[in-house]
């Protein structure tokens, strides 16, 4: 049985959909310091997270960032 973050990895290789957005300019500046600060690789990688968190909170995995270590209660 495949687990449903596998799944989401399979569907993002083989299912995927590309959009254009417009953000007002410092938004755009906010996001693209955010994904240097929280270790995303691009701000497309940042605007799934946030789709995910809002779309589908309680099936969202919160992965330690690189550097960093979660307690239980954290999660």
């Amino acid at each position: 049985m495949i687990d449903k973050l596998c799944m989401d990895c399979i569907q993002y290789m083989y299912m995927t959909t590309t959009i254009n957005i417009s953000l007002p300019k410092t938004m755009y500046q906010d996001a693209k310091r955010y994904v240097e600060k929280k270790g995303y690789m691009s701000i497309s990688e940042l605007i799934r997270d946030a789709l995910r968190n809002i779309l589908y909170p309680r099936q969202t995995i919160k992965i330690p960032q690189k550097g960093k270590k979660y307690n239980q209660k954290s999660l």
